[in-house]
C-alpha cells in the first residue's frame, strides 16, 4: 500500500501561486516519475527513483530520507530528494557511487 504524502507547508506562497512541499515514499516517488516523465527532466539516472531507491536499500541505513515534492497549485514542479543525518541534509547518493544528485525542477518553475 502506498502511503499518503505529508504536507508541510500547504498554500504557503502569494495569493497569485500556491505553493505546497510535501515529503514522498519511494513508491510516491516512483508515481511521481510515471506520472511526470514528459514534464520534469529526468536526464540523470541518479535522480531516477530507481536508482535512488537502490542506492538507498544498500548505502541508506545510517540516514533517514526526506524526499520533498514542491507543488504550484497542486502542480507538481520539483523534486529534492534528500537525506538526514546528525543534523546534516544532504542529496541522496554518494560521490563514490553516483556522477551526478541534483533536484529534478521544472523548467522555468
Amino acid at each position: 500500500m502506498i502511503e499518503q504524502p505529508e504536507t508541510l507547508y500547504p498554500n504557503a506562497g502569494s495569493a497569485i501561486n500556491e505553493y505546497s512541499v510535501t515529503i514522498e515514499t519511494f513508491d510516491t516517488l516512483s508515481a511521481c516519475w510515471r506520472e511526470t516523465a514528459t514534464v520534469l527532466p529526468w536526464r540523470s539516472l541518479f535522480t531516477l527513483p530507481p536508482w535512488l531507491s537502490a542506492w538507498w536499500h544498500i548505502f541508506g541505513a545510517d540516514w533517514k530520507n526526506l524526499i520533498c515534492a514542491v507543488r504550484n497549485q497542486h502542480v507538481l514542479i520539483g523534486i529534492a530528494p534528500l537525506m538526514l543525518r546528525n543534523g546534516e541534509a544532504q542529496f541522496i547518493g554518494s560521490p563514490d557511487v553516483c556522477d551526478f544528485m541534483d533536484c529534478i525542477i521544472t523548467p522555468g518553475a
